[in-house]
């Protein structure tokens, strides 16, 4: 229901100004590195359909996205997975016409589902098949409880291929905000998940550098008029 109100009213401020009202769908490849050292590499696929606005000097899009995703290192890649869902503005700098532009992207996306809840997260914050940390008196480990925040803005080349299609290619900075639950039990003993949610939630903001690569395509439903 909010995507729905930002949706309208930015329609509402940029009807009067557009030239073209077109929709617009995109596929693209997301790939997500830290930069500050916990070793964590994500990938993912992204799903987005929105609005394309096109004035004579720029192109402006407002668009719903969906991105299945997973862990690549730290554990089998995939092991862990996730569904991100969330809205994603693109400004493309130069006329829609012009073959290459420079574009700016934002994106905000908010976890919905994982199979990954409550399984363990090492020291390094990072997917394991194990808790890495048990030594020979007590267990500990942190368990995963989320990710409620994965934010980008990324910085990009958009070459039009033929008319309607698009090839974007850009990179930049990625932030993930990571949930986890923290527990130390003693051996032999196995943490119920009742009693793993009894644990307080600590955040880990994970700094990372983003690639994408991606395909879209911009199409209007109007027909074109013939002169006579």
């Amino acid at each position: 229901m909010r995507f729905l109100v930002i949706y309208t009213s930015f329609l509402s401020v940029f009807c009067f100004s557009q030239e073209k009202y077109k929709m617009i769908v995109e596929i693209s490849d997301n790939n997500s590195i830290d930069i500050i050292g916990t070793g964590n590499f994500f990938s993912g696929t992204n799903f987005s359909v929105g609005t394309q606005i096109d004035t004579k000097k720029s192109s402006f899009n407002l668009s719903g996205i969906y991105q299945f995703g997973g862990n690549w290192w730290g554990a089998p890649p995939y092991y862990m997975k996730y569904h991100l869902l969330g809205i994603k503005l693109k400004y493309r700098v130069l006329n829609i016409e012009r073959r290459v532009s420079p574009f700016f992207e934002i994106t905000g996306l908010t976890e919905v589902g994982t199979n990954y809840r409550d399984s363990y997260i090492s020291y390094s914050w990072r997917p394991t098949t194990y808790a890495s940390e048990f030594s020979n008196l007590s267990y500990s480990s942190r368990f995963y409880a989320g990710t409620p925040f994965v934010g980008n803005l990324l910085l990009g080349c958009d070459i039009r291929l033929v008319h309607g299609l698009h090839l974007n290619i850009s990179a930049g900075y990625g932030l993930r905000v990571m949930l986890t639950r923290y527990a130390i039990w003693s051996k032999g003993y196995m943490l119920s998940k009742e009693q793993i949610h009894e644990r307080s939630v600590s955040t880990k903001n994970l700094h990372m550098l983003d690639f994408q690569l991606g395909l879209s395509y911009a199409f209007s439903f109007k027909k074109k008029t013939k002169n006579i």
